[in-house]
C-alpha cells in the first residue's frame, strides 16, 4: 500500500481532509452569502421600485378624476342653471372619461337635487346634509376652506368603500363669497387600490395611513411599529403615507433557488479539486516509487540506496 510504503500518517491525512472541508464550507458560505446579499439588495431595489409605482398610480388616478371633477364644478359655478338643465348629458360625458367615479351629485344649499346615475341612488335625492352631522362637517370644511375636500375611505351601504370628494360651489368667481352649494363625487376606493397593485406586492408587508386622522386604511397595523421605508402620497387635500416592511427574502423562490444552486456548484468545485489533489499526490508517490526501483527487475536501484544511506546517516547524526 502506498500509505504504508511511505509511512504516510493516516491521522494527519484525516485532519487535513477535515480541515479542507471546513475551509470549503467557510468559503462557500461566505461567498454564497455575499452573492445572496447582492441578490437581496437587487430584490429590495425592485420592491422599492414597485412601491414607487404604487404611489405614483394612486396619486395619478386620484388627481386624474379630481381634475376632471374640478372642471365640472367650475362649469356649475359659472352657470348653475345651465348645468342643472343639462345635468344628464354632462354627467354621462364626465363618467365616461373618469376611471374611478361611481356616482356624482349636486346639492344647491346643501340639499341634493340631482345624482348620476340615478338608478340605485334614488334615496339620495332630497337629502339635506345638515341632517347628517358627519357629512355636513365635511361640507362645511370644503365651504370654509373654499377648496376641494376628500374624506374616506368610507363604507358604502351598497357595498365597498369609497372616497368622497366635495367641491364647494361659489357663483362669484374669483371672490368666492357667495356660496351656492356643493358638488360631490364618489370615487371607488377598492378599484383605486386594485389599479395600483398595492395588494399584490411581494417581498414586503404594507400599511397605508391617512395622515389627517392617522387612520390605517389598508394593510397590517404591525408594520407601523417596525417599518423599513415610507412613501408619502400627495392628494388634492392632505396626504397619505405608505409604510413598508421587508419580509424574509429567503422565502422568495428566486433567492432560495439561487442560494441552493450556488452552494451546490461550490461543493462540486471543491470536491473536484479535492479529487484532483488526491490524484496528484497518488501520482507523485507512484512516480517517486518508480524512480527508486529498476524498471526491468523492480529491484531497488542506486538512488534508493543513497536515500536509505542519507536517512540512516541523518538518524545517527541526530
Amino acid at each position: 500500500m502506498l500509505l504504508r510504503t511511505y509511512k504516510f500518517n493516516l491521522w494527519y491525512f484525516t485532519v487535513l481532509t477535515i480541515a479542507y472541508f471546513l475551509f470549503s464550507y467557510t468559503v462557500i458560505s461566505l461567498v454564497s452569502d455575499k452573492f445572496v446579499d447582492k441578490q437581496v439588495q437587487q430584490v429590495r431595489e425592485e420592491v422599492q421600485h414597485e412601491l414607487a409605482l404604487v404611489r405614483h398610480s394612486i396619486e395619478a388616478n386620484v388627481y386624474r378624476d379630481t381634475f376632471l371633477a374640478d372642471g365640472f364644478a367650475s362649469f356649475v359655478a359659472l352657470n348653475p342653471d345651465l348645468a342643472i338643465k343639462n345635468w344628464h348629458v354632462m354627467s354621462e360625458q364626465f363618467l365616461s372619461k373618469s376611471s374611478l367615479v361611481r356616482n356624482i351629485g349636486i346639492a344647491p344649499n346643501d340639499i341634493i337635487s340631482h345624482v348620476y346615475p340615478l338608478e340605485g341612488n334614488e334615496k339620495a335625492v332630497g337629502l339635506d346634509f345638515r341632517t347628517i352631522p358627519n357629512q355636513y362637517k365635511a361640507v362645511q370644511i370644503a365651504k370654509q376652506s373654499k377648496k376641494v375636500h376628500i374624506t374616506g375611505p368610507l363604507e358604502l351601504v351598497q357595498g365597498g368603500r369609497a372616497l368622497i370628494v366635495r367641491y364647494p360651489i361659489f357663483t362669484d368667481i374669483p371672490n368666492n363669497n357667495e356660496y351656492w352649494g356643493v358638488f360631490s363625487v364618489v370615487l371607488n376606493y377598492d378599484k383605486l387600490i386594485e389599479k395600483s397593485n398595492l395588494r399584490t406586492l411581494k417581498g414586503v408587508d404594507i400599511a397605508l395611513v391617512a395622515n389627517q386622522h392617522d387612520q390605517l386604511i389598508e394593510g397590517d397595523a404591525s408594520v407601523l411599529t417596525e417599518y423599513d421605508v415610507t412613501y408619502p402620497i400627495y392628494l388634492p387635500n392632505g396626504n397619505w403615507t405608505l409604510f413598508a416592511k421587508y419580509t424574509d427574502f429567503d422565502e422568495i423562490e428566486s433567492i432560495g433557488w439561487f442560494r441552493t444552486l450556488f452552494s451546490a456548484l461550490g461543493w462540486m468545485t471543491f470536491i473536484v479539486i479535492y479529487i484532483l489533489v488526491l490524484f496528484l499526490i497518488n501520482n507523485y508517490f507512484h512516480v517517486h516509487q518508480l524512480s527508486l526501483h529498476d524498471e526491468l527487475t523492480k529491484l531497488p536501484n542506486r538512488r534508493y540506496l543513497f536515500n536509505e544511506l542519507d536517512r540512516i546517516m541523518s538518524r545517527k547524526g541526530s
